[in-house]
């Protein structure tokens, strides 16, 4: 069996270039798989910077599927994942947004510090994953009493 060549940082200009050639093309593919997604949300992303001023991250982390099945041994259910920034207090912000705009929570994806947080839109198939603070989580898994 041979064996893996071990890591060898770049060194030289033209190998600066090639890792830089490569994360882009990596970075157009994820986003070329969430070209769906991202079309069906737009409206809603438009919504949310002009009705709540808020924006969102498209860094190498935002703006890729991911499935949110919660067993290994169901169907894969893929979801957006849609960075709000470093901050909690906006991230809650902009789950909140979301909800005002008609989202349903589905669940927390992860029970401890922050978690990402499953948000589906009603009578789609279309869901988003969110960072969101435990507060917030426990205020979302908790109805309302009327």
């Amino acid at each position: 069996m041979k064996r893996p060549d071990p890591f060898k940082p770049a060194t030289t200009y033209a190998e600066f270039v090639a890792h830089a050639e490569y994360v882009h093309q990596r970075r157009l593919s994820d986003l070329k798989k969430a070209e769906k997604q991202i079309r069906a949300i737009e409206s809603d992303l438009r919504t949310l910077y002009e009705r709540h001023k808020l924006s969102i991250n498209y860094n190498d982390h935002s703006m890729v599927l991911i499935d949110c099945a919660t067993d290994y041994g169901m169907r894969a259910q893929w979801g957006l994942r849609i960075g709000a920034g470093i901050s909690g207090e906006y991230s809650d912000r902009v789950v909140r947004a979301f909800l005002e705009m008609g989202w349903v929570f589905e669940r927390a994806r992860r029970e401890c510090g922050y978690a990402a947080i499953v948000m589906r839109k009603p009578k789609t198939q279309l869901r988003i994953l969110l960072d969101g603070s435990r507060g917030l989580i426990e205020s979302l898994k908790t109805p309302e009493v009327a």
